[in-house]
């Protein structure tokens, strides 16, 4: 605590030195506003900014029009404990620690999952150190308070939305961010409107057609009843739906925001913790595999001043780049040799980074530890201890698995996994929480 302290400290001295011009306000003025919109559960071909063919995100396409739009963006996990305590510390999973999601606890039959411990540097905490006022607004289990996703806000509150309520959500978001201060603001705002059960509201069902009545699946991993194609298209038709039906709240949050739709001195950062997948990989859902279904997610950012409004970015981004990113431009850069994310904005970033290396990792089923670079992409399930290989520049879907063809020559990507894999070693892992009857309830009310 001594050390976090002392760099909070730092942190507030090098913003009030660099503040001014620095970030993605005016160049001279305050530092901007920023919020950070994570929807659980949205893969980024669901959008048609990302080739999809439905519209079923037209708000989303064109406010991405006006800011910079990453093609290739990555979480670091496929669930959304682990995601997220990579977006908020910039670290992969094997050096946050945060990697058990709800295991039964050895000897008994409690639940535990671990928790983010209080040793790291979060986004929030640089960002209030930074002289920002700070709030989180959650809707995942995961994230309740007294799991280590609440430090560094001043309001952070979790309310049980588990489906299609984005409304209410955006009226709190909304009613913190008009409440009258004189310094800038970070808000994180977590929706669960794309997340199983897939049942968006009726009005937002017409892509269902005939099959209306049909149940879609709605479990995680491989599924216990058998899975013909319409019943697919059904659960991809309702999951499309709730895309949409989370679309037009986007809206609605963005008009009320100060300035409205001119985001006036305010960047907004919209991505996902993970997607979910629809078979493609023989289950559904997420936490199970680290296949592109789950793992490619949208990143839009708007309002970053000096970057290109309809840019799209087609080199490697990561959850774990967001840290650096947000806090350089926020004035209060953060120390990359301490992170395993770089600024998505540095100079010639844009134009790739030879060798760039994705981690991601999955909590069940066989716990795969994955790494992409240079088009190709290494998997080793933990459970079976058995990998796995795909050349994505010939097999883009990940459908051909030539470990047995190539595994000779993959010493120098299976020497990288294994130093991703052995973490940073800046903590030592914190003790798991024991998660109450209820928070277990709910876990199991969304497909877990």
């Amino acid at each position: 605590m001594r050390r976090k302290l002392m760099l909070l400290g730092i942190v507030t001295v090098l913003a009030s030195v660099s503040a001014p011009g620095c970030g993605g306000g005016d160049g001279g003025g305050q530092p901007p506003n920023i919020i950070v919109l994570v929807v659980d559960s949205l893969r980024a071909d669901h959008l048609a900014s990302y080739g999809y063919d439905r519209d079923t995100s037209p708000y989303l396409d064109a406010l991405a029009a006006r800011g910079v739009l990453f093609e290739r963006a990555y979480t670091q996990a496929s669930q959304t404990r682990l995601s997220v305590a990579s977006l908020v510390t910039g670290l992969n999973p094997p050096s946050h620690h945060v990697r058990e999601a709800g295991a039964a606890s050895a000897g008994d039959s409690a639940v535990v999952a671990d928790v983010l411990s209080e040793e790291l540097d979060t986004l929030a905490e640089r960002l209030k150190a930074a002289g920002y006022a700070t709030a989180g607004f959650v809707t995942n289990p995961h994230l309740e308070p007294g799991q280590g996703f609440d430090q560094g806000f001043d309001h952070y509150t979790y309310t049980d939305f588990r489906h299609c309520l984005a409304d209410r959500l955006n009226e709190s978001v909304l009613a913190w961010i008009g409440l009258e201060r004189s310094e800038p603001w970070f808000a994180y705002v977590h929706y669960m409107d794309v997340h199983m059960p897939y049942r968006p509201p009726i009005e937002y069902q017409y892509y269902s057609g005939e099959n209306a009545m049909l149940k879609p699946v709605e479990a995680n991993g491989p599924p216990n009843t058998l899975v013909n194609m319409e019943r697919i298209t059904r659960t991809v038709n309702m999951y499309d739906g709730q895309i949409n039906y989370w679309d037009d709240r986007l809206a609605e949050l963005v008009a009320g925001l100060p300035g409205g739709e001119s985001l006036e001195n305010t960047i907004l950062v919209v991505v996902s913790d993970h997607g979910d997948e629809f078979f493609e990989h023989g289950g559904f859902g997420h936490g199970y595999t680290v296949y592109d279904g789950v793992i490619h997610v949208p990143l839009v950012v708007v309002g970053a001043v000096g970057q290109e409004a309809g840019l799209r970015r087609s080199d490697p981004a990561r959850l774990v780049d967001l840290l650096p990113t947000l806090c350089k431009l926020a004035g209060a850069p953060a120390d990359e040799s301490l992170l395993e994310g770089s600024d998505l904005f540095a100079a010639g970033r844009a134009d790739g980074i030879a060798g760039l290396e994705v981690y991601a990792e999955a909590v069940f089923g066989a716990r795969p530890r994955s790494v992409r670079k240079n088009g190709g992409f290494l998997v080793f399930n933990e459970t079976g201890q058995d990998w796995e290989f795909y050349d994505l520049n010939l097999d883009p879907f990940e459908q051909i698995d030539i470990w047995a063809q190539r595994s000779d020559g993959l010493d120098g990507l299976r020497t990288d996994l294994a130093r991703l894999q052995a973490g940073r070693g800046l903590i030592a892992k914190p003790e798991p929480a024991v998660l109450d009857d209820e928070a277990v309830e709910t876990l199991k009310s969304l497909g877990y």
